[in-house]
């Protein structure tokens, strides 16, 4: 793999939360991004400031702009090692969960497991003639494409593994 992307284009619009063992799940930041504007929208209505802005964010509040958020429990975790001209391949193994913000609800579930890809390739530029600036900058680009391969492998391991869950009745 010589480039990718993580964006939406790719995987569609979803983030990804990984928690590991002993960890609390934390924030939820589209909830506190809510909090503050909710608190927001108050001060303007109360001041009399109201807007058409004020009322569009009143409507994003009932519908996200995120629509989904992957929990992923992480069962089992090996960053990778980049070796000069080699590598250790990383790996993910967990359960992944999709939360569908707008039913209010864990929707699919799955198990997966990520590897990072056989070959990862680096590009760096360096300093012509600086041996310390090119082992610098090659270590750097090595560590950073074995993530972003491996981030890749597991949003793929996430979309391959999650199955609907039924609607609780």
């Amino acid at each position: 793999m010589e480039h990718a992307s993580i964006d939406g284009n790719y995987f569609g619009s979803w983030s990804l939360r990984r928690v590991r063992s002993g960890e609390s799940l934390g924030e939820c930041s589209s909830c506190a991004f809510s909090d503050l504007a909710i608190a927001r929208l108050r001060k303007q209505l109360t001041e009399g400031l109201a807007d058409k802005a004020a009322l569009r964010t009143a409507q994003n509040l009932n519908h996200p702009q995120s629509s989904y958020v992957v929990l992923l429990l992480v069962a089992a975790e090996q960053p990778p090692v980049s070796q000069q001209q080699t590598f250790i391949a990383g790996q993910i193994a967990g359960r992944a969960y999709l939360y569908a913000e707008r039913q209010h609800r864990f929707v699919c579930a799955g198990d997966l497991e990520a590897t990072n890809s056989p070959t990862v390739k680096t590009r760096f530029r360096h300093m012509k003639n600086n041996i310390l600036d090119e082992q610098s900058k090659s270590a750097s680009a090595a560590a950073a494409s074995l993530q972003r391969d491996l981030e890749v492998e597991l949003r793929t391991a996430v979309t391959h593994s999650l199955r609907a869950l039924l609607p609780r009745e």
